[in-house]
């Protein structure tokens, strides 16, 4: 992960420099005092005058074999860490699907990481990357005939193992029972209500809904519980973020729809609320309301 690096350097250093085996590395300006600035392939060492290469982009040599050291002018190449613990840290890449529901709830992952380690607010120290999943792409089909759990974070955890980012934030209702290998889920953000909502223009339950009127929803667990309740209505497959399912259901598509009360509260979306179901009504589903961040397995400094 490159991050900006701030140094003071000298002409000695151009001088050395130009004739070194070289690669790009990072742009340097002013910077009162001695620094050790870290990069992936390894952290730099140096010291010289203020008055050159002020804001000037450097090559400086160094190895790309681990652990190996190349010496150009004042300036020390060496294999090592990836974190820069007198300037900057660096970047963390946040996975996530890009729904307003799911960037809402990588935005509160950024936030509560800010809160807890105050060097990754310094501007550049965090990015949200979105990835496109499967069940993202594919809204003509019921989930259970494309594939059910795993169809929101195969493609964000495929990324996770490639090292395309750092940590992924999965709701947790969506994440399979069996992890991917190599990947582990060591924290959680706090829970939210685990309740789902009834939403409706017209009526203010499902006991209410004529005969035929018809309850939209893409779960199996919501279509089950209604119908047996209530067989008098009908249920279709309802898909689509949470603002899709609300226009549809203003434009008369279906006559009401059932939403996790979760992700309403996160959305700051509550007034839409007809009803709050009781769990004795509508049993929610396995871990509605929790919000998983995974990393890879062994990668101490993001599990910590």
């Amino acid at each position: 992960m490159a991050v900006s690096t701030m140094v003071r350097s000298s002409a000695m250093l151009r001088n050395s420099i130009a004739d070194a085996p070289a690669s790009p590395l990072g742009a340097f300006e002013r910077r009162p005092s001695w620094v050790a600035s870290h990069h992936r392939r390894g952290v730099i060492f140096g010291e010289a005058s203020e008055e050159s290469f002020l804001g000037q982009s450097v090559r400086l040599a160094h190895s790309r074999s681990t652990g190996s050291v190349k010496r150009a002018g004042r300036w020390i190449v060496e294999a090592a860490a990836t974190f820069d613990t007198q300037t900057k840290v660096a970047r963390v890449r946040i996975g996530t699907r890009g729904s307003p529901l799911a960037l809402a709830q990588a935005y509160q992952t950024r936030d509560k990481l800010k809160a807890a380690h105050p060097g990754l607010a310094e501007e550049g120290a965090l990015e949200i990357i979105i990835i496109k999943t499967t069940g993202d792409k594919i809204l003509s089909q019921p989930l259970a005939d494309i594939g059910g759990k795993g169809l929101f974070t195969k493609e964000i955890d495929d990324a996770l193992l490639n090292g395309d980012i750092d940590i992924a934030v999965h709701s947790m209702k969506d994440v399979p029972t069996y992890l991917p290998e190599g990947t582990i889920l060591p924290c959680n953000l706090p829970r939210e209500d685990v309740r789902d909502a009834f939403i409706c223009p017209n009526y203010s339950s499902l006991a209410e809904l004529p005969e035929g009127s018809v309850v939209g929803s893409a779960s199996l667990r919501r279509q089950s519980q209604i119908l047996h309740k209530y067989p008098h209505l009908k249920v279709e497959n309802f898909r689509g973020n949470v603002q899709t399912r609300l226009r549809k259901l203003s434009e008369g598509t279906v006559q009401a729809t059932l939403l996790a009360l979760a992700g309403l509260k996160r959305l700051d979306m509550t007034e839409h609320i007809t009803a709050i179901l009781a769990t004795d009504d509508m049993l929610p589903a396995i871990a509605q309301g929790a919000i998983g961040i995974a990393c890879r397995t062994g990668d101490s400094k993001m599990v910590s």
